[in-house]
């Protein structure tokens, strides 16, 4: 069986993991001696792309939290 590290069980803290891994490979990747710049284009856009979406995923579930207190008041 295969462990994933990046997952932790929970779709928010998985991709927060993601998004900080992919974060540091995109600074691990700015220096062209240790990776070709195409490499790093990639890496920083699948970055942006991760952070975009776990902010997106942080303004849901903070929307369903505040639905779930309107309906339990």
């Amino acid at each position: 069986m295969t462990v994933n590290a990046l997952n932790d069980g929970t779709k928010s803290g998985t991709l927060a993991n993601l998004a900080n891994f992919l974060r540091f490979l995109a600074s691990a990747s700015e220096n062209p001696e240790l990776c070709d710049p195409g490499l790093h284009q990639a890496i920083l856009q699948a970055s942006l792309t991760a952070g975009q979406l776990e902010k997106a995923g942080m303004s849901a579930q903070k929307e369903t939290n505040q639905a779930e207190q309107i309906i339990e008041n």
